[in-house]
């Protein structure tokens, strides 16, 4: 069967691009859900109850399919062309969550307390989000086509003030320059945030997947096409994924899991968020007079200086400035369970998994010569090359008893775990470009930074859990012991 989905405005971003985490929102207790920015494919911060450290990261710890998931961000070092205060805070670095296809979950489940903390230990201080994919069930084989198309635009844009010519005039910070813009005209306004957020492409998103299987093997395959357009002249995003998850009975009380998934997203998410030398849109039209039109032109056809205002045209900006992102990302990993005992009232399962996730994201920005900002730095023209390659793997075994009488239900559960977490950054930033050029090594003034953290964990853990009352009162107990790379003793 197929589907068919047309939404006009802004609709078609909250309907054809929502992030995996934005399923919650409203929906579970003690979780706020913030935005980086509006751009497109534009990153979502999750926090779990309050703060748990005054100067760490308060993400919480991600698990698709018992595979942890980097949700790493990684600055693009836009915020060296902006010359911003935060380099890293203020370049609207997308976290990697966003590779996940909200198309392929099943189910998201949230740990807190002692349940996240006793399974997955100091790293679960924040919380614990489990996502679980979507799978095959038995029956013939069943194939899901959707295509969706629309468009965004803006709720609202700001206001500027309306000149008068006498007015802008008499304006200590216009005087008599003011007069070239208005020529013989008492009053002239021109709406230059319309201008810079004119982008009205169709953004659309197409989702395929087939799933079915016997009683043995089981499979779900599934691939989506994304692009959404931004609202901002020259910018957008795309993301390809597809997604192969298996089911197979190796024989009585024995089963496995595959499951995998590869996802590219590639975005250009334009120039905005906070800067100091008027290098984004925001910071620089508030600043730009309505009596100037930023659409202006010379006669071979590039931007007029602006006289009056910033030395920033924003429409300039759209055209000659970079803003690239590129990620490639897999996820793969394999659960083994094993029914190993059964009676009426008792049973014990053994469920042993293992599992990868890696991706690799290169970024590029340029700030050309010819940009009116950067034609007053003491070194014009800037590119910036940067990027990251994260490796995270992972196996666990466990073992599961569970106790059910007319009184309670006792479940119980031990294991062992093992993580090995690397994500190396870099970056490599030119100023004083030869005009024209981008590569970074074609200026004159190169810095150059790399980083490279790394931490294994091995871990023994038991868990207890008692319900009374027809399930309205639980008991919980539990006790983690890990050794770690980053514990000031590793050897305890």
């Amino acid at each position: 069967m197929g589907t068919l989905s047309i939404y006009p405005s802004h609709a078609a971003r909250d309907i054809l691009f929502q992030r995996p985490v934005n399923a919650l929102t409203g929906k579970i207790t003690g979780v706020n859900l913030q935005t980086n920015s509006g751009a497109p494919g534009g990153g979502i911060q999750m926090q779990v109850r309050g703060n748990s450290t005054l100067l760490g990261g308060f993400d919480p710890l991600y698990v698709v399919d018992g595979i942890i998931y980097s949700n790493a961000s990684i600055p693009s070092g836009r915020g060296y062309a902006n010359d911003a205060a935060n380099v890293e805070m203020e370049a609207d670095a997308v976290n990697r969550i966003a590779d996940l296809n909200p198309a392929d979950i099943a189910s998201i489940e949230v740990l807190k307390g002692a349940a996240a903390s006793s399974i997955y230990g100091s790293k679960a201080s924040n919380g614990v989000v489990v996502i679980t994919t979507k799978r095959g069930q038995p029956g013939a084989p069943q194939v899901n086509l959707t295509q969706r198309i629309g468009y965004s635009a803006p709720l609202k844009l700001l206001d500027t003030r309306v000149w008068s010519r006498e007015a802008a005039i008499a304006d200590s910070r216009y005087g008599d320059v003011a007069a070239e813009y208005f020529g013989d005209r008492d009053r002239v306004y021109y709406d230059n945030f319309a201008a810079v957020y004119d982008q009205r492409d169709i953004s659309y998103e197409t989702l395929a997947d087939v799933r079915g299987g016997t009683e043995e093997t089981r499979y779900y395959v599934a691939g989506s096409v994304k692009h959404e357009s931004g609202t901002e002249r020259n910018t957008g995003a795309d993301m390809q994924s597809l997604r192969a998850n298996v089911d197979q009975r190796l024989g009585e009380g024995i089963n496995v899991q595959f499951s995998s998934a590869y996802t590219r997203n590639e975005n250009d998410r334009g120039w905005n968020n906070n800067c100091n030398n008027y290098g984004c849109h925001g910071y620089a039209l508030a600043y730009i007079p309505g009596f100037i039109d930023i659409r202006a032109k010379n006669e071979d056809g590039t931007y007029r200086e602006p006289l009056l205002g910033p030395p920033s045209n924003p429409l300039q900006l759209t055209e000659l400035g970079v803003n690239h992102e590129e990620t490639n990302r897999f996820t793969g990993g394999v659960n083994v369970t094993w029914d190993m005992w059964k009676s009426d009232r008792q049973s014990l399962r053994i469920v042993g998994g293992g599992g990868l996730d890696t991706f690799d994201q290169a970024n590029n920005v340029w700030a050309p010569n010819e940009l009116f900002f950067e034609q007053d730095e003491a070194l014009p023209g800037e590119a910036i090359e940067s990027g990251g390659r994260s490796l995270f793997w992972n196996w666990n075994a466990n073992a599961i008893h569970t106790w059910t009488t007319d009184a309670f239900t006792a479940t119980s559960s031990a294991g062992v775990q093992y993580e090995d977490r690397r994500l190396s950054i870099f970056s490599i930033r030119t100023q004083n470009l030869l005009p024209g050029e981008q590569n970074v090594n074609r200026g004159t003034n190169t810095t150059v930074d790399e980083e490279l953290t790394q931490e294994r964990t091995i871990a023994l853990y038991f868990q207890a859990g008692l319900n009374l009352f027809d399930d309205r009162l639980l008991i919980q107990a539990g006790l983690r012991a890990e050794r770690s790379s980053v514990n000031a003793d590793t050897d305890k």
